[in-house]
């Protein structure tokens, strides 16, 4: 218990002050793009983790430290600016609530499947084979879609500017 307590105070650090830092931006537009940002850098995290930790790089302890950071921050972000600075962008009439609602049940569902199909997915080494290409085609996956998303609002913006 002492090993997580240590490694959620690094993580909880790691994203509450970029966090409280974004609270701090008043341009919608520039905020959403820094949620951008953040979350790639976390996903990046991901990547570069999962990566040392097959070269034999990291311990297991800054493994799991660069993994939470990794994953915890771009969740905060969507979830507490990204979310919010495309309602005030898009100035649609919307709810915060329903957005997230949406991204957490694909988040479930993604471990749903897994857990139906671990058997199936799972090497004869076990869970952390499996984990450390989730961990790495998350990271890929996730920071094209933000990219894209990045690309898709500054098109819109163009185009109303």
């Amino acid at each position: 218990a002492m090993v997580f307590t240590r490694s959620e105070v690094w993580v909880t650090l790691a994203v509450i002050i970029p966090m409280g830092l974004m609270a701090r931006i008043r341009d919608n537009r520039r905020a959403f793009y820094a949620g951008l940002a953040v979350s790639c850098l976390g996903l990046a995290i991901v990547a570069i983790a999962c990566w040392a930790w097959r070269q034999g790089g990291v311990d297991a302890f800054g493994f799991m430290v660069a993994m939470g950071i990794g994953l915890y921050l771009p969740y905060i972000a969507v979830h507490a600016t990204l979310f919010e600075r495309f309602i005030a962008l898009t100035r649609d009439r919307a709810n915060l609530g329903f957005l997230m609602y949406l991204a957490d049940t694909a988040g479930y569902l993604a471990v749903c499947v897994v857990l139906l199909t671990r058997g199936r997915l799972m090497t004869v080494e076990g869970v952390l084979p499996l984990f450390l290409d989730a961990g790495l085609t998350i990271a890929v996956v996730g920071i094209g879609a933000l990219v894209l998303a990045g690309g898709w609002m500054h098109r819109s913006h163009q185009q109303k500017g």
